[in-house]
Parts: structure tokens; C-alpha cells; sequence
């Protein structure tokens, strides 16, 4: 049985972005089945997770005796695994997509990151109008590249893949603020694979953990405190 921890719970601002929606995607699309290990904040600190994911964060990821952390790494699993549904190698072998997934981890995501953080956590503090414009520039910059790389395709590769599902997954995280606007290929592209039933099916799975696992309000400030950045 193919395991996935995930969240049981986490605030509603940043519901529907946790990255264990990018192996579910993965698992939908290869028509893999797999059980959801919910777990609450608190308990990624403990030695037991810990050996899962060395650093206390979801996803991790069981495939009988192997364990495994890290979304990318989780992915290029997925996309080797025999008895998939479809080649999530893109039909170009895995050469080819470990290239796309290692580039929107390593060229894109950071720079997405960074803008995301700022309009989702500090958008109207005074630094963060004196960062926006360096932060933009920056992602611009790789965004104009992707652009052009794209031109009219609707996948990275000849075929749908796994690095679809991790560049797609980076992309939503700034574009409900403006930051697709001047890209209109990468918009479309955006909108085919999010238009995609495995999407729409991991995404709605995800929201119901949270919904039926939802705290108290006290609760809910506990957990918030005991997630609060520091060191052990």
C-alpha cells in the first residue's frame, strides 16, 4: 500500500496550497491507490515522523519499505513506478522529465516563493513595499523565459507528465495576484492543467481533510503557536 502524510489540519489561508496536493495529483493521474496518513503539527516534531522526514514537513511518502520526502523526489518516483495509468514521463523518458521537475524547483519555484510570501503574509507591512518591485523584476525575469518556451504548448513535454503537475501547482501560488497577467501562454497553460479531473479531485480531497479535522478556535491558536518558527 502506497502511503502519503499530508495535514490534518491547517489555516484557511494557505488551505488548498499544501504540497502533498502535488502527489495526489500524481497518484490521481496514474490511477495509483494510496492511504492518507493525516498528521497534526504537532506531531512532525516527533522522533517517529522525524525519521520519515528529517526536517518535520509534509509530504512524506511510503511505497512498501521505501520512505521518501521531498515533492520532486516523490514525483520522479511516481513517474518511474511501473503500472501507472498513463507514462507520467511525458513519453520522453525520465531524463527528460527529472530535467523539467529539477528546473521548476530550481528556477521557478524560489522566485514564486518569494512573491507569494510577501502578498499572503506581509503584503502591508513597510518592508514589503520597498521588496515587491526587486521580488517582481525577479520573477518577471523567469517568467518571461518560461513564456517563450512554452509558446502554444499545453504540456512542458510532447505528452502531460509529472513536471506538469509540480510547474502548475508553483504557478497557481502567485497568480491570484496578478503575476500571470502579461503572460498570456503561460495563463492557458495554467488553465489546461488545472482544468484537469485528477486536479479537481486531489484539490477537493484535501479541502474535505481539513474540513472534517477542523479546531476549535482555541485549538486552532495552539496549533498556530506550536508551528511558530524555532529551533528545537
Amino acid at each position: 500500500m502506497l502511503k502519503l502524510s499530508i495535514f490534518k489540519w491547517v489555516p484557511d489561508i494557505v488551505q488548498g496550497y499544501q504540497r502533498d496536493l502535488r502527489i495526489r495529483w500524481a497518484l490521481a493521474e496514474a490511477g495509483f491507490q494510496y492511504e492518507v496518513m493525516p498528521k497534526a503539527i504537532s506531531e512532525l516534531k516527533t522522533p517517529d515522523y522525524r525519521k520519515l522526514q528529517p526536517f518535520g514537513q509534509i509530504p512524506a511518502f511510503q511505497d512498501g519499505d521505501l520512505t521518501l520526502f521531498e515533492s520532486g523526489a516523490i514525483l520522479l518516483h511516481l513517474a518511474a513506478k511501473p503500472g501507472a495509468r498513463i507514462d507520467l514521463t511525458g513519453s520522453e523518458g525520465l531524463s527528460k522529465v527529472t530535467e523539467w521537475v529539477v528546473a521548476a524547483l530550481n528556477s521557478i519555484e524560489p522566485f514564486v516563493m518569494n512573491m507569494y510570501e510577501i502578498e499572503l503574509f506581509h503584503a502591508n507591512e513597510p518592508w514589503a513595499e520597498m521588496k515587491r518591485p526587486q521580488m517582481a523584476n525577479m520573477l518577471n525575469y523567469r517568467l518571461k523565459d518560461l513564456e517563450a518556451y512554452l509558446g502554444d504548448r499545453s504540456t512542458l513535454l510532447k505528452t502531460f507528465s509529472v513536471a506538469d503537475i509540480v510547474m502548475a501547482d508553483i504557478l497557481r501560488g502567485v497568480e491570484n495576484y496578478g503575476y500571470l497577467k502579461r503572460y498570456p501562454n503561460l495563463q492557458r497553460y495554467l488553465k489546461a492543467c488545472l482544468a484537469r479531473q485528477s486536479f479537481k479531485d486531489s484539490y477537493d480531497a484535501q479541502m474535505a481533510v481539513y474540513k472534517l479535522n477542523e479546531p476549535s478556535e482555541k485549538e486552532k491558536q495552539r496549533q498556530m503557536a506550536a508551528a511558530s518558527p524555532k529551533a528545537d
